[in-house]
């Protein structure tokens, strides 16, 4: 009976605070809706002198006072495919200094015993950070995700699919030349290997039509490794840290680097052309390595304007994303790209190739369509099946490799700003083939509050 009354009044106290609470802010839901609307935007030509190849969604507020101390909350309610999850989000902001975290119950709680005996046992807290941030600065210690690459939705090696992470994060804006690096630990593996991640990019703009990058990106590990203060130079290489052994393991082989290459293009406002080029293992001498092939991989997109009137802009994209069947493999499994079995990339991994067709619509801060047509196809050997199995040579094959797998889907999106502290989205996924077609259903509530 105590426990019954004690549901009922989170259940009310919620619901009170919900539909009750007249304030204004946005955090974590309204950032992402305030996120998702600027890569809209992006496709539209609006924005160009904020677009940039190494981003990611920014949790702590931007406020115009220098001066001001600002709290930021959210409450949010989830539901996908009838089971239930919640988080708890605050965000923090004094002066140019910020923390931001929260607390999150995961999609796995039917309805009946959505808030049980151990409610408060399985509440993880799955972001969080604090740090330092200016108009030419960012330094901030997170944990979470980065997405890097140029285009929506085309990365290649770091994305917003991947699990979260602990890393140390540096960026500066000296405005054509920006610079961004991260070095941080993705996880502890039961046989005591220690999993680290390093990265390090550049780039120029002119701010107005466009943008090219560089970046590089480490996978390293070892059996009770500590953090290599070898990789601490933002502006140091790889390839220069490991022949000259700076590492705190001796020889080569203990680490994992790939190489990119990133453009954005504006084409008479209308028409954005976005590339990542990959290379993982580069063959220098064919003679000598005979029968060997690049580990490389490429993105491209197209997206054109097709609707601009007024706050309205619709837009209509079309991307392939190629990775090559050894590509962001290792010999060492350990140094594959990949987080808690899961890849820092596309989520189906590697050895494959999607294509995808999307409309986009958007009604500037009140709502957001996302429509979209795809098809996957990967082999045997992706990241995705394999994430830890090493790669013992780049001998070429068979493309993708082995057992093919084939999958195209339908998704759809809908995010929509009830008011400045309300927001609302539902998302719809089928994969096919679609006469054994599966379904993923989304539906997201949030209150926010400060």
């Amino acid at each position: 009976m105590p426990f019954l009354k004690l549901r009922f009044f989170l259940l009310l106290a919620w619901l009170i605070l919900f539909v009750y609470h007249p304030i204004f802010s946005n955090p974590a839901f309204g950032k992402y809706f305030f996120y998702k609307s600027e890569k809209i935007k992006f496709d539209s030509g609006i924005n160009w002198e904020y677009l940039s190849n190494f981003k990611s969604i920014k949790l702590f507020p931007q406020i115009d006072s220098k001066d001001s101390l600002v709290f930021q909350n959210e409450v949010n309610i989830r539901s996908i495919n009838a089971l239930y999850g919640a988080s708890l989000f605050c965000i923090v902001n004094f002066n140019s200094f910020f923390g931001y975290g929260g607390l999150n119950k995961d999609n796995e709680y039917s309805l009946n015993n959505f808030i049980d005996i151990n409610f408060y046992k399985s509440l993880v807290s799955d972001k969080s950070g604090f740090g330092f941030s200016n108009d030419w600065v960012t330094i901030q210690i997170l944990k979470g995700k980065e997405d890097w690459g140029a285009g929506n939705n085309i990365d290649l090696v770091l994305s917003q699919n991947s699990s979260n992470y602990d890393y140390l994060n540096l960026s500066s804006d000296y405005g054509n030349l920006r610079v961004n690096y991260i070095h941080g630990m993705l996880e502890k593996r039961s046989n005591n290997v220690n999993r680290y991640i390093n990265a390090r990019g550049f780039e120029w703009t002119n701010k107005k039509n466009f943008i090219i990058g560089f970046s590089e990106t480490i996978i390293y590990s070892g059996e009770n490794r500590s953090l290599d203060i070898g990789y601490f130079n933002p502006i140091a290489s790889h390839v220069e840290v490991e022949l000259n052994d700076r590492l705190n393991i001796k020889g080569s082989g203990s680490a994992n680097a790939i190489w990119q290459l990133h453009i954005d293009y504006l084409i008479l406002s209308k028409l954005r052309f976005s590339l990542n080029y990959l290379l993982d293992e580069f063959v220098f001498d064919r003679d000598l390595e005979v029968g060997k092939e690049h580990g490389k991989a490429f993105s491209v997109k197209n997206s054109l304007l097709i609707l601009d009137k007024n706050h309205h802009k619709l837009n209509f994209s079309g991307s392939v994303i190629y990775i090559g069947t050894p590509t962001l493999r290792h010999s060492i499994g350990e140094n594959n790209f990949v987080n808690d079995g899961k890849p820092l990339g596309p989520s189906w991994g590697s050895d494959g190739v999607e294509t995808n067709l999307k409309i986009s619509y958007i009604n500037f801060n009140q709502l957001i369509c996302d429509f979209s047509f795809g098809s996957i196809k990967k082999g045997e050997e992706s990241i995705n099946f394999r994430p830890y199995d090493p790669y013992p040579d780049y001998q070429k094959g068979k493309f993708p490799s082995g057992k093919i797998v084939k999958t195209k889907y339908l998704k759809m999106e809908i995010l929509w700003s009830l008011s400045p502290s309300y927001y609302f989205s539902f998302s719809s996924s089928i994969y096919g083939p679609f006469n054994k077609a599966s379904f993923d259903n989304s539906l997201n509530i949030s209150k926010v509050f400060n």
